[in-house]
């Protein structure tokens, strides 16, 4: 006899099968109202997403393109899509040609739509040295006809990721392979599978996936090279001096890329982890003291090492938090001794 467990969580797997999963409490929209975010809803050729914190998956199709652009992370894709998005990274030195559903060419992937690809996924491949080619089907027709302008978006922070002189010679004209046949494209993914298992990503990536999977699989592709011929420049914030570490910013960061630290010489760090960063730039609409006007590129080694800036800000005489100024008192003790509960 099955159980009532049993049913649930096959209809839980079902579900988690047949679309994205979605955390609505690290959306842009929801953690503020200062700076409007509508990528997700724009990408959405079904319209599911029109309320975020209650979506529509009726008509989804599980084309992926939603997470691949949150710059939020809202969204994670579904078993299915994150299990052949796995499998597709773990080919190393290989000739990867990626297509979508509406292509009759043969492919060794094949998603909705060339826009579902995450770009990390595509630089995964690149650092294990893979050489990629693009198969487009009958834009014209598709229903995600639109999305190719998200597509373009993915190739443009590609080019960031790597830089302009090794995103040229990854996709230039004499190195585009050729299509692969059917047996093939199944036997370049089969073989895969008697590689040594150095070249296939941890348990931990496999066995749980979370809003960080894709930047976790391209930190994961940077350090097994050893040495990697390609340089990570992740996008990072440009924090000015008087940065008052306030933490504003690490509240409202929906990646959690930033963290106020205090140093051994009792002044505040303001780190940002430029891996988790996806450039949403919710940090310098927020910031009251607007320390955060730009943002740059870092190439940094290890690839998941901070950037690090210190801040004005010096160790309140009374708690721990930070005071900056001629104050002597964070904020809350300078208010508690002015109504004399200090």
């Amino acid at each position: 006899m099955i159980t009532k467990g049993i049913v649930g969580r096959l209809t839980k797997q079902l579900v988690e099968e047949a679309h994205p999963r979605v955390d609505s409490s690290c959306c842009i929209n929801e953690i503020q109202q200062k700076k409007h975010c509508g990528l997700c809803k724009a990408a959405c050729h079904v319209s599911a997403l029109d309320n975020i914190t209650c979506p529509d998956f009726t008509h989804c199709d599980d084309c992926g393109i939603c997470v691949a652009h949150c710059p939020a992370q809202v969204f994670i894709n579904s078993l299915g899509l994150t299990q052949k998005l796995i499998t597709l990274v773990e080919n190393t030195n290989q000739t990867i040609t990626l297509s979508c559903h509406h292509s009759e060419k043969e492919a060794d992937c094949k998603l909705s739509c060339l826009a579902a690809y995450p770009w990390e996924v595509l630089a995964s491949l690149v650092v294990s040295n893979n050489l990629i080619s693009f198969v487009p089907g009958e834009c014209d027709t598709c229903p995600h006809k639109s999305q190719m302008l998200l597509f373009e978006r993915s190739l443009s922070q590609l080019k960031s990721f790597l830089g302009e002189e090794a995103y040229k010679t990854i996709f230039s004209e004499n190195q585009k392979p050729q299509l692969k046949s059917r047996r093939e494209a199944f036997s370049s993914l089969f073989r895969q599978g008697g590689r040594s298992a150095l070249n296939l990503l941890p348990e931990e990536l496999r066995s749980s996936p979370d809003k960080n999977l894709w930047r976790k699989v391209l930190l994961h592709s940077l350090t097994s090279q050893n040495p990697s011929k390609h340089t990570a420049h992740w996008i990072t914030p440009i924090i000015q001096e008087d940065c008052k570490a306030c933490g504003i910013c690490e509240k409202l960061c929906p990646n959690k890329a930033l963290r106020i630290v205090l140093g051994e010489d009792k002044q505040f760090y303001l780190t940002h982890f430029s891996w988790k960063c996806q450039g949403c730039g919710l940090c310098a609409a927020a910031c009251p003291w607007k320390c955060i006007t730009e943002f740059g590129r870092v190439a940094l080694e290890p690839a998941h090492r901070p950037v690090v800036t210190k801040t004005k800000a010096k160790v309140c005489s009374h708690c721990s938090n930070p005071a900056y100024g001629e104050l002597e008192l964070c904020i809350e003790c300078s208010i508690k001794q002015r109504e004399g509960s200090l």
